[in-house]
């Protein structure tokens, strides 16, 4: 549960707030009638499977940000308010000195179809909890941030002298706040203003003894920024690291 905490502090009943019931009908009343409460709970299932044998790992997490109303409401919108990652990765041994990663994981943060006919705040958002879901900054969550949607694909080598890797992500910023622009002005906000971004990375380090020398370069375009038609930037970056394993006696 995030809620706001009052100046008092928080009651002992909110210990307990786990407890209750998923469903939400007794918050339904005629000056309420979609059910807001000044709490916004969340819930999410995680499950990983691992196959040694084989090199494969496959890992998912599914979660809703909102009630229900009632078991009626969530058979016939069992989507709303949900989001989920699936990923997976496979390894390959060419021999024994080499070690090959592939790596592919989806994230899908944006709201249901139905958002456009029945209020559903984005991940990370709340009507009544303005502030809550960041730590110094940083989104408590998935680094995409609100309503937002990627894909990503990677690949690592890694071998006695070190390791070497390249990834490609595909992200689309905050598609609810686009949607609800786009309704409320859909002449001048159609699809050709979608906020996107793609990110090729390369990176690289080498063993020497206890020393791990890396290298990392970032390589981001992002397509109409901000939501404004053809206002696309570049960015760049480059990492250096180096790295010093105190009291390790492993040979590389």
């Amino acid at each position: 549960f995030y809620a706001l905490v009052p100046e008092d502090g928080i009651a002992l009943g909110d210990y307990f707030l786990i407890f209750r019931t998923p469903d939400n009908d007794d918050l339904f009343s005629e000056p309420n009638t979609v059910g807001d409460d000044r709490r916004d709970q969340l819930v999410s299932l995680f499950a990983r499977w691992v196959f040694p044998e084989s090199g494969f790992e496959l890992w998912t997490e599914w979660g809703r940000n909102d009630h229900n109303e009632n078991l009626r409401d969530y058979f016939l919108h069992a989507e709303h308010t949900q989001a989920y990652t699936l990923g997976l990765q496979k390894t390959l041994e060419p021999n024994d000195e080499t070690l090959i990663s592939l790596l592919a994981e989806l994230t899908h943060l944006q709201g249901p179809a139905d958002a456009g006919v029945r209020q559903a705040e984005s991940w990370y958002d709340h009507s009544f909890v303005h502030h809550g879901y960041t730590q110094r900054g940083q989104v408590i969550g998935a680094a995409i941030g609100p309503g937002s949607n990627s894909q990503f694909l990677g690949v690592d080598v890694r071998m006695p002298w070190g390791q070497a890797g390249a990834w490609l992500e595909r992200r689309v910023n905050d598609r609810d706040a686009y949607r609800k622009f786009a309704l409320e002005d859909p002449e001048n906000f159609g699809y050709w203003r979608i906020d996107a971004m793609r990110t090729i990375g390369l990176n690289l380090r080498i063993f020497q003894g206890n020393w791990d020398l890396g290298a990392e370069a970032w390589y981001t375009r992002n397509f109409n920024r901000y939501f404004a038609f053809e206002s696309d930037q570049s960015n760049y970056r480059l990492d250096f690291t180096v790295r010093r394993r105190w009291g390790s006696d492993v040979e590389r």
